[in-house]
């Protein structure tokens, strides 16, 4: 057969292999809603050589209402990977990172890449078109919030940020994608 006569036959064949692999970067993001002040998001990154965090507050003034649905808090949570790619688009380009999310439902509506609800869907557009702008290799994974190493800065805890001898980052927040 064809197969024989290419690998049973001639000489050996030499292949070099050099897989240059780059550690993943590790990042870990979380939102916190709080009824008539908004959101506030954090992240943490974890990196060969350093750590950073961030947190804002407030992105949208949708969140002012009195009441703040569970819809709203999906939202704001998977909001959170695509601040966190755009705030450090300079460290994650080109490399594997792996993403820690605290929500399964904002982790299940960006691994599957959308979500019957349109502005969750145009948040999970946004966190694909950061990754993919950027180049990111991603992985998402769910992490408990009792260990989630954002969890401290979305409630505005910047030293719990400083105390893991992490550099504060000026977060810096993605276009929106929208249909």
């Amino acid at each position: 057969t064809i197969w024989e006569r290419l690998l049973l036959r001639g000489l050996p064949r030499l292949v070099e292999v050099s897989p240059q692999v780059s550690p993943p970067m590790l990042v870990w993001t979380d939102a916190q809603l709080v009824t008539g002040s908004g959101p506030r998001l954090g992240g943490f990154l974890c990196t060969p050589s350093d750590a950073r965090f961030f947190w804002i507050r407030q992105l949208s003034n949708k969140w002012s209402a009195d009441h703040v649905s569970n819809t709203d808090y999906c939202i704001a949570q998977a909001e959170a990977p695509a601040v966190a790619t755009a705030t450090w688009a300079h460290i994650l380009a080109g490399n594997p990172g792996i993403y820690f999310v605290d929500n399964q439902s904002a982790l299940g509506a960006i691994v599957k890449g959308s979500s019957p609800v349109g502005d969750l869907s145009c948040i999970v557009a946004t966190v694909w078109d950061e990754l993919s702008m950027h180049s990111v290799l991603p992985w998402f994974e769910y992490v408990a919030s009792a260990v989630n190493v954002a969890d401290p800065m979305s409630r505005g805890n910047r030293d719990f940020g400083f105390s893991l001898s992490a550099e504060e980052s000026q977060a810096k927040l993605p276009f929106i994608v929208e249909y």
